[in-house]
């Protein structure tokens, strides 16, 4: 009895890891900022600063650009809440 007891709750957690297991770097989705002319680029993360739209590209570097050349409103909508959220 004490056996099957023991199991129950091993394959509870096993069920319990599985379920909460954290997505490496190539399973997460990166942002994607999309530009006025229909163009988008997939960045590590961008900031809405006033003006500007700050970004970092996959490489590292770190660019900004005039809020105007952005179509903040597809790219909230495809982002679902990114802007503003630091890099990992």
């Amino acid at each position: 009895m004490r056996a099957q007891a023991i199991q129950r709750t091993f394959c509870f957690f096993l069920l319990l890891a599985a379920s909460e297991r954290v997505l490496t770097a190539e399973e997460q989705v990166s942002p994607k900022l999309f530009f006025s002319d229909g163009s988008h680029l997939e960045v590590r993360y961008y900031e809405l600063r006033g003006k500007l739209v700050v970004f970092e590209t996959a490489d590292g570097k770190r660019h900004s650009v005039s809020r105007a050349c952005v179509d903040i409103e597809a790219t909230e909508r495809i982002n679902h809440g990114f802007a503003g959220k630091s890099p990992p």
